[in-house]
């Protein structure tokens, strides 16, 4: 990048997180940090693609729906009747499978997006069991 000036402005790198904390977040908030991740990461990995593989819209959707129904769950005890916990139960299972799907599409192409634009290598075994704290792992360890 090159500024008014006609200097070098430095490259923005994307930022390092504790893989650790990421891990104990995304228990505490059920799974919902996970999504919060990729919306948080998304500009960053934008800069690095041409081509738009990843849906950053998707994630805000599926992050706001994943804490409306994390509330749902946590509270709907006191809200909802029998029927309503059932549906709510149903519509989370669904939510789930959609999600981990999402999750699985989303991680590989940030990995291809990551291995285009840097000599950093994933081993993809490690990329299915560990996702996004694989990822973040690689970039902790990374220049970018």
């Amino acid at each position: 990048m090159v500024s008014k000036v006609g200097k070098k402005a430095p490259e923005k790198k994307i930022k390092k997180i504790n893989v650790y904390l990421m891990v104990i977040l995304s228990f505490i908030t059920m799974g919902t940090y996970i999504g919060y991740w990729f919306v948080k990461r998304s500009k960053d990995i934008e800069r690095l693609e041409l081509n738009h593989h990843v849906s950053f819209g998707t994630w805000k959707l599926f992050t706001g729906l994943s804490l409306v129904l994390l509330l749902i769950q946590l509270f709907g005890g006191m809200i909802l009747s029998e029927v309503g916990l059932l549906t709510i139960d149903s519509l989370n299972m669904m939510f789930s499978f959609l999600f981990v799907g999402i999750l699985y599409y989303s991680i590989f192409r940030i990995k291809e997006v990551i291995e285009e634009n840097s000599e950093i290598e994933f081993n993809k075994y490690a990329l299915f069991f560990m996702h996004i704290y694989y990822v973040q792992y690689k970039l902790n360890r990374s220049s970018l």
